[in-house]
């Protein structure tokens, strides 16, 4: 693919897809303003490959590579808007926070690596490679009228992606700083310097996307294990007693809402620690933006991951052993959950049952899946992020927390604010986490600051405070960029404070 990448899109599927339609009439076009992350691949000496190959063969090849490179993008919730040749460049959703539309980009652009890998494979061509380029940046969307049904998507996101693709090595992924920025706590990255642009007035410091933290668990990715809870007593107080119900027999759930970055998966991390010595069991599941379209995502991704050094499609037999390594032996269990997962192997007569048949045989295996569980001991069963669960995963999941009382289960689920209420049936114990307040944030901000660094000034308190608006992570994350560069950060709030005194009415210089 050449540089001649469309800088400007056509992208009606990106109105409909992500942006929620265009419109009825021309009165309603209008200009609106996102940030949106894009991806550009490109294979490697294509016009080499054509050389060598026959027409026929070389056709063929490059199919299965853009078929692959497709899968790979809506895999994660993107979308190819141009594919020319070899290559093409991808977009991801706008309606969803700016972090994980980068962090789905970059899962993308390391499956397309796998995924051209793999087609070599199939096809017998080692030499098959691929390069990929991601950077994100405030983009115009031109809304179309009725006649056209095309809109614009324009932004310096699609130039700086396809000049990244160009100078980025076989088989890697680059990413511009504002996309690395957005995934760091997701993604493993490796500094690879500071590169003149071609089209772009300052030089960009550029990375490359090594791999997705799936060695650790969430909370490890995005926040660090060492921050401290502020004023998050009375939460754990309410699960503790939920835990306490659920080790004399008596199961529940609890629902914790609250905006990103308010310390969800923070207060997990310390129900873990607090719970690890009563526990028989502790199972965490994901749900991911990239998921919704995928039945019982979070279960496969555990399952997968369990194999991840197996190539090819997921098989009955893997569901099997790691069903197996949880107590949970029963045949025509691990029938339905294969069959559920899609495994290669699973019980073919499944598909002649009707969807009301599937249903009852899915919600009876919940059931004594969580009995096999809980056999052994009680359990903490933790299903981070269900605003983006899949439909699938949601009717097993409540069928899951309504037979929670039976047995010594503890389920705790994380969400955004108003997301929860199919979860009612269960009486679930709610928590909603809110914002710290001034004396919280200030104990925060201290107890945040990175050590080895000068403490804070009492200009600097309160611009960490007025810009975090007390949500821990910003707190973290401001705390570690203030002491990164608190000399500079004083030097431009005394000049601040100078201008202004000198602007006051009466003032003397």
């Amino acid at each position: 693919m050449s540089e001649k990448s469309p800088v400007a899109l056509p992208a009606a599927s990106v109105a409909t897809g992500f942006l929620g339609g265009n419109g009825n009439n021309a009165s309603e076009a209008r200009h609106e303003r996102r940030i949106l992350t894009a991806l550009c691949y490109d294979l490697v000496g294509s016009t080499d490959l054509l050389g060598i190959l026959d027409i026929e063969e070389f056709e063929e090849l490059i199919s299965a590579f853009q078929r692959a490179a497709r899968q790979a993008v809506a895999s994660c919730s993107g979308a190819v808007e141009v594919e020319v040749g070899d290559g093409g460049v991808a977009l991801f959703p706008a309606e969803i926070d700016a972090k994980d539309a980068a962090s789905l980009a970059i899962r993308a652009g390391l499956e397309i690596i796998d995924a051209c890998r793999r087609v070599g494979s199939n096809q017998g061509r080692a030499d098959l490679h691929v390069r990929v380029g991601i950077a994100t940046s405030m983009t115009l969307i031109q809304k179309g009228d009725a006649e056209t049904g095309r809109d614009n998507v324009t932004g310096p996101a699609f130039a700086m992606a396809t000049r990244l693709q160009a100078i980025a090595q076989p088989d890697t992924v680059l990413v511009s700083e504002a996309t690395r920025n957005l995934a760091r706590r997701s993604h493993v990255f490796s500094f690879r310097g500071s590169h003149t642009i071609k089209g772009f007035a300052e030089p960009e410091l550029v990375w490359r996307a090594l791999s997705h933290k799936r060695e650790v668990d969430r909370f490890f990715a995005f926040g660090r294990l060492s921050s401290p809870l502020v004023d998050r007593e009375a939460e754990l107080a309410t699960i503790a007693e939920a835990w306490d119900s659920a080790v004399a027999g008596n199961g529940g759930v609890v629902v914790i809402e609250g905006e990103a970055g308010i310390g969800k998966s923070r207060i997990l991390h310390e129900v873990r620690r607090r719970t690890r010595h009563q526990r028989a069991k502790l199972l965490l599941f994901q749900c991911t933006p990239g998921g919704l379209r995928s039945a019982l995502h979070p279960l496969l991704q555990n399952v997968r991951g369990d194999f991840a050094g197996n190539e090819g499609q997921l098989s009955a037999a893997a569901v099997a052993e790691v069903f197996r390594d949880h107590d949970v032996r029963d045949p025509e269990i691990i029938d339905v959950f294969s069959f559920l997962l899609g495994a290669a192997g699973a019980d073919p007569m499944l598909k002649e049952i009707d969807a009301e048949a599937m249903r009852a045989k899915a919600n009876w295996a919940v059931r004594h899946s969580l009995e096999a569980l809980c056999a052994s001991g009680p359990i903490v069963l933790v299903v981070e992020d269900i605003h983006w669960i899949d439909l699938t995963s949601r009717q097993l999941l409540a069928e899951l927390a309504q037979s929670a009382r039976h047995f010594r289960a503890l389920v705790i689920v994380t969400t955004r604010p108003e997301s929860g209420s199919w979860l009612a049936a269960s009486n679930p114990r709610h928590i909603s986490l809110k914002p710290l307040n001034r004396e919280q944030t200030r104990l925060a901000i201290a107890a945040m600051w990175p050590q080895g660094k000068p403490s804070t000034s009492p200009e600097l308190l309160d611009v960490v405070e007025r810009v975090t608006g007390g949500v821990p992570l910003f707190i973290e994350e401001i705390c570690q960029w203030m002491a990164e560069n608190a000399a500079s950060a004083t030097d431009r709030l005394a000049q601040t404070a100078t201008r202004s005194h000198a602007s006051r009415p009466g003032s003397k210089r």
